[in-house]
């Protein structure tokens, strides 16, 4: 995988509904692939980013604190769709942390934390940067269904929020129906300018992991893996560490749609305060050591 790729979207072992990659072996492949940069985004949690700020910072990567946040849809039936937020400073790790507890407090529905939509505003998603979540978002689910005019009204919503802090999302999963929501995805992200972001929603390093990745999705699906008719959200191939062998930009997608959109796949983590240097980190070092002597004492 070509060092000017940087994953946005990765989930640990603290995501229980689907991922087995442990922090310190992810770091060690993030820092053996020579990136610069990785974002740990676990599903409706942060229980990863002491461990994972402390491992990429010990091995020279600049980590990159975020997470997938599930957003509640109207409709008693309607199925929740999905936004990645990342955290660009310290303001916005202190706003994502807020919405996640909101989230566990006043958000769960049938188990399941959520968001509201009414809980977001300008002040209180300040230092953030928002990825699409592809299909799985609402710009990405009405684009898969041919509804181009309401994928416009759920994008204006979210540029309303993150004025140039907005990223369309594009992934090749090789699931059905991925080749005609990329192609729509790209004309939109031509026509309205918002820059494309190319991620492979990291599940396990290895391929060998994939039966113990499969086994803790039907724990938490409540399906056995021999049903053969159980969904089957990943492959294999693809969700591994090693699935995406694309450089830097969303452009190179194969086949690739005309006009071009406008790649930021590594603009992104560029936009993120740097590490060491950011009064975010040193905040971030005094809370580390904080807790640390804490539970020493205790």
């Amino acid at each position: 995988m070509s060092a000017e790729f940087v994953h946005l979207r990765l989930h640990t072992e603290f995501s229980l509904i689907d991922s087995v990659v442990r922090v310190p072996e992810l770091v060690d492949a993030v820092s053996a692939a020579g990136m610069a940069a990785v974002a740990v985004t676990d599903q409706s949690n942060l229980f990863a980013m002491v461990k994972f700020y402390r491992a990429a910072l010990a091995k020279g990567v600049k980590p990159i604190i975020g997470v997938d946040l599930f957003v509640k849809e109207l409709g008693e039936r309607a199925t929740h769709s999905k936004i990645t937020l990342l955290c660009q400073s310290q303001a916005g790790y202190r706003n994502v942390t807020r919405l996640v507890t909101r989230a566990y407090l006043e958000g769960q529905q049938r188990g399941t934390p959520t968001i509201d939509r009414e809980w977001l505003t300008a002040e209180n998603v300040d230092g953030l940067i928002a990825l699409s979540c592809a299909a799985e978002g609402d710009v990405g689910r009405a684009l898969s269904n041919g509804r181009e005019k309401d994928a416009e009204r759920a994008l204006d919503f979210w540029l309303a929020l993150f004025p140039g802090r907005f990223y369309i999302e594009l992934q090749r999963l090789g699931r059905p129906g991925e080749d005609a929501y990329i192609a729509a995805a790209v004309g939109l992200a031509s026509r309205r300018d918002i820059p494309v972001a190319a991620t492979n929603p990291v599940c396990f390093l290895k391929q060998d992991d994939f039966d113990s990745h499969e086994a803790r999705v039907c724990i938490h699906d409540g399906t056995l893996l021999a049903d053969p008719g159980r969904a089957r959200r990943f492959t294999q191939v693809f969700s591994s560490w090693r699935s995406w062998p694309c450089s830097q930009a969303a452009a190179d997608h194969r086949p690739r749609p005309r006009p071009r959109p406008r790649p930021a796949s590594m603009g992104c983590p560029r936009r993120v305060s740097p590490h060491r240097t950011s009064r975010f980190t040193t905040s971030m070092d005094n809370w580390c050591s904080s807790r640390t002597s804490a539970a020493s004492s205790s």
